[in-house]
């Protein structure tokens, strides 16, 4: 596993990765030297296999560097080790335990006895490898009880380890003295004794062991036994001398084979300790599986509220997890009632079997009236003929948003009191969830719905501008300026220069019913058939007349388009102009304000042919400062917040007082005047407004555009 331990030394940051790598290293070149001194120093003293010399101390030693160095890694990695469960870390010191001593005890076994001893290379070599290997398992059997200890947190934890570790130092003392004196024997005796004293009393208190699965419980039991099992083993065989690793490890440790012996006895009793341990609490397994199974699903639901999932989604999962945490026989998840009753989900039961128990009244009845959960421990005992029914009891649970039903979660025994009172309980918690659920899923979609349709908005408004002329033209004898202002929510107003058959300048105005894409999608086929009518048209009632003839086969029944065509005269002073149901002209002259309203119906309402008859086109003669005004609907209905709109009128005192000496600047001052009527509220239609200012000349040719 990485190592991810840090820690400060001299002021940097040192990885445990390097620590480790270092201690590695260190236990290397001392296994190296001891090896080599273990094969050197008997053949050049012909001592070897002579017992306990000086000679053999010195190997000792050096044995005993090698033991701190793997005792360092084991302290390393089990101090890394607390990133994980406890259950991790003590499974994973039993597996390995059990492994490593298992493997010594069979290598010990195949290994021949005359060998170990002996003199010449081999003999060395293999002793010393069998004395390390046998070193390297004890302390494993340390680390293991080490990480044993520190899965059960307390205060006391540290001067508890600190007397273990010092009753093990005595026990090491004991087995060194226990060459020249019976004392030492009897030291080993006793700490041994009260080091298993204090792991019988202080091994119980295990609080995560409880809350562990039943699987969990089943698999650390069967670790223990093999760690106990192979125990007892190495027992037997370092409590005597004549065995083969007793013999290695005598050449490398001399007397301390005790010491590890009675290591091995405190292992043995920590093992068979947690075995105990481990069948107290086997008993109380199902009530933490079913615990757990309850966190899970709850979890589980909450994760479906984060995904915002859908409400199909949502019930399906539901009804899997209800049938697992109560160990129902088969749940089902139904919207609606009646004939419109929908059978989203199911588990173990098909939906005409659903569908079946519908038809039963009583059933029905209690399923449909429920307004809060309900238990049926027994459908006999309720009333309904069970006798071609697989089901006997039932937990009904309804799922209600602000107050409305919306879904039904129901589960089922094929048994009478098939329900434990928990599962009463926890079935309500998930329809709980469930309203919360369904709801956040509601909102989730209304909140996808709303971004549909801005982005619907986005595309129509883009559309729209995209069919704005951008260049005003110039013509002489008249000034002319025209803007469009989407509101929030796009319309259908649309505006352009166009030029005629005969090279007259003209504009045109238009309002398509209807609102974002379907009325942007019209303006734009609309102006492809202005632009593709214009170059034949003589006059502005013409134009109409064939963009009716044109549209009238592409446009859906219930959409129409009000149009306004004006064609510029400028050799006569005068102007023609049209209109298709469209707002009328305001024209202001030296004797006041008037309205223009010719005949003439919308684009889309009436055949072409009617169309025609009902056009009408108008000539009006301009001089100089008249002012003609074309707008859409947009303008006069801009409503306030007490939704009272601007109206006609207030557009003609505009103009009847405006001294403004631009085309431009009316446009300007009909916005403003816009604006403060609204008082801040949202436009609800787009406004598009065009000033036609009749003028003395102009410093531009004719035709040509700013």
């Amino acid at each position: 596993m990485p190592i991810t331990m840090q820690v400060e030394h001299n002021g940097k940051q040192v990885s445990g990765g390097v620590r480790m790598v270092v201690w590695i290293l260190l236990t290397v070149v001392a296994c190296i030297a001891h090896g080599t001194l273990g094969v050197v120093i008997p053949i050049a003293t012909s001592e070897a296999g002579q017992g306990w010399t000086a000679q053999s101390g010195i190997l000792s030693a050096i044995g005993l560097v090698c033991l701190l160095g793997v005792v360092a890694l084991v302290a390393i990695f089990v101090r890394n080790r607390r990133v994980q469960s406890s259950f991790d870390v003590v499974s994973w010191f039993l597996t390995v335990y059990s492994v490593a001593s298992l493997a010594l005890l069979l290598l010990g076994a195949l290994t021949p006895a005359s060998i170990i001893g002996s003199a010449g290379i081999i003999s060395a070599v293999s002793t010393r490898i069998l004395a390390l290997a046998s070193i390297v398992v004890v302390v494993g059997m340390i680390g293991f009880f080490v990480a044993y200890m520190r899965a059960r947190p307390t205060r006391r934890l540290r001067a508890y380890l600190i007397t273990q570790a010092s009753l093990f130092a005595v026990i090491g003392l004991g087995g060194l003295l226990s060459v020249s004196t019976e004392g030492g024997v009897v030291l080993v005796i006793m700490a041994t004794i009260t080091s298993s004293i204090m792991t019988v009393v202080n091994a119980p208190r295990l609080p995560w062991l409880p809350t562990l699965s039943l699987d969990k419980k089943l698999r650390l039991l069967w670790l223990a036994g093999c760690a106990a099992f192979a125990s007892v083993l190495m027992i037997v065989v370092f409590f005597q001398d004549d065995t083969v690793l007793s013999v290695a490890a005598t050449t490398l440790i001399g007397r301390l084979n005790l010491a590890v012996g009675a290591v091995y006895v405190i292992g043995l009793v920590a093992f068979v300790r947690l075995i105990v341990t481990v069948l107290v609490a086997l008993p109380n397994s199902s009530i933490v599986d079913r615990r757990s199974f309850e966190i899970e699903s709850l979890a589980a639901l909450a994760r479906l509220m984060a995904e915002s999932a859908s409400m199909e989604h949502i019930l399906t999962r539901t009804t899997e997890l209800a049938v697992r945490v109560t160990q129902a026989h088969g749940a089902w998840a139904e919207v609606g009632s009646g004939d419109e009753l929908n059978i989203v989900a199911t588990q173990h039961v098909h939906v005409d079997y659903v569908r079946s128990l519908h038809r039963n009244q009583l059933i029905r009845q209690v399923i449909a009236g429920a307004s809060s959960p309900v238990v049926i421990d027994s459908l006999a005992e309720y009333g309904v003929d069970t006798r071609a029914l697989a089901i006997r009891s039932m937990v009904i649970i309804p799922i209600a948003v602000d107050g409305a039903r919306c879904a039904t979660l129901v589960a089922f025994m094929t048994a009478d009191f098939g329900f434990h009172p928990d599962d009463h309980r926890l079935l309500a918690a998930f329809g709980d969830i469930l309203s919360i659920a369904i709801e956040q899923s509601r909102l989730h979609a209304s909140v996808l719905e709303q971004e549909r349709l801005q982005k619907e908005a986005d595309v129509a408004r883009e559309i729209q501008t995209s069919l704005l002329p951008r260049l005003h033209p110039r013509i002489e004898g008249i000034d002319l300026y025209g803007i469009m202002v989407p509101a929030s929510e796009v319309g259908g107003d649309y505006f352009d220069y166009v030029r005629f058959a005969d090279g007259s300048f003209g504009v045109v105005i238009a309002d398509v019913a209807g609102k974002g894409i379907p009325a942007a999608l019209y303006m734009a086929t609309l102006k492809g058939a202005v632009l593709a009518e214009v170059r034949e048209a003589s006059g502005p009632a013409d134009l109409l007349h064939r963009l009716s003839l044109t549209l009238s086969g592409q446009m859906d029944k219930r959409s129409y388009i009000t149009m306004s065509c004006v064609q510029f005269q400028p050799s006569t002073s005068s102007l023609r102009y049209a209109r298709a149901g469209h707002s009328p002209m305001i024209i202001k002259t030296s004797t006041g304000v008037d309205i223009v309203r010719p005949k003439g119906v919308a684009i889309g309402i009436v055949p072409p042919e009617t169309f025609r008859t009902q056009i009408e086109e108008v000539e009006l003669h301009l001089v100089d400062g008249d002012v003609c005004l074309l707008t859409t609907d947009g303008v006069t209905e801009r409503r306030n917040e007490s939704m009272q709109e601007m109206g006609i009128a207030a557009i003609n005192a505009l103009l009847l007082n405006t001294a403004a000496q631009s085309a431009k600047d009316i446009v300007g001052q009909v916005q403003r005047q816009l604006d403060h009527h609204a008082q801040g509220a949202d436009a609800h239609d787009d406004v598009t407004i065009v000033a036609i200012r009749a003028c003395s000349g102009s410093s531009l040719p004719q035709g040509q555009l700013e």
